[in-house]
């Protein structure tokens, strides 16, 4: 059955702004701890306001989308979270009244990515991680990842967030004997990772040398392994508190992806 990401949204967000309500403002956050509770209100409502404008004024290129007014940051919590209500339930309302394939701004580089269907995958799975974030922080139990959601989060890491196209400025050049797979253990689902260094200078001049994967076919060569759940794989890739994760296999291969998925990603 297909993902309904503009329900996960709502359904993610919601619970996100449940457990912080009561959440005191000033609480820091542990899987990002430069932030405090406060902060990860602000920053979800922000970047859902952000993606909402997108979507309802036709923006389809990055010029625009710079130029979008920021709205300014509530003084006191309520306020925020009555911000990050309305900039959620704007975004899910916005979402559903435009078809999948609508062609919208988006920072990836696959052009076939540039779509009001992307952006609706990548707000769900933007809530679930702050989601997460917000039960760690309000020190309540996680609720359960649906394993299909977190597949499809793995997949997003795995071919965009991390991997996937490589910029006009770039090259990725292979590590030989350093190729990883990645296993979940509660769905069927596998992903083959070529390891190496991703490099060039950007358009600004920044020069780029840093450990990177990119997503390959199933090879009989893979030098180690890491499995455990679709969500636990999902979290430990987003830098967040995960279950059980084994690993296997050449050490320098495991220390390579450590490097690679070491950059923290909000």
């Amino acid at each position: 059955m297909a993902i309904d990401y503009v329900a996960t949204v709502r359904e993610q967000s919601g619970r996100f702004l449940s457990v912080l309500r009561d959440t005191p403002p000033t609480t820091q956050v542990p899987s990002c701890p430069d932030w405090d509770a406060a902060d990860l209100v602000w920053h979800l409502g922000e970047v859902q306001s952000f993606w909402e404008n997108v979507v309802r004024r036709d923006i389809t290129d990055e010029d625009r989308a710079e130029g979008v007014e920021r709205p300014e940051r509530p003084a006191e919590y309520a306020g925020l979270l009555a911000f990050g209500e309305e900039a959620s339930a704007q975004l899910v309302r916005t979402l559903g009244r435009y078809p999948a394939d609508t062609q919208r701004y988006m920072w990836a580089h696959d052009p076939a990515l540039h779509t009001v269907g992307y952006i609706s995958r990548r707000q769900a799975l933007e809530a679930l991680i702050h989601r997460v974030d917000a039960e760690l922080t309000a020190a309540v139990p996680t609720a359960p990842i649906d394993p299909a959601l977190a597949a499809d989060g793995v997949d997003e890491v795995v071919d965009v967030i991390r991997g996937g196209a490589i910029p006009d400025w770039a090259s990725f050049t292979p590590a030989a004997d350093r190729i990883v797979e990645l296993t979940a253990t509660d769905v069927p689902r596998r992903w083959t990772l070529q390891l190496g260094r991703f490099g060039g200078v950007t358009p600004d001049g920044v020069e780029v040398n840093e450990h990177g994967f990119q997503r390959v076919d199933a090879s009989p060569d893979v030098s180690a392994t890491v499995s455990g759940t679709s969500a636990d794989l999902l979290l430990w890739l987003w830098n967040r508190p995960a279950g059980p994760v084994d690993t296997a296999g050449d050490p320098d291969a495991l220390r390579s992806l450590d490097y690679a998925v070491a950059e923290d990603i909000d």
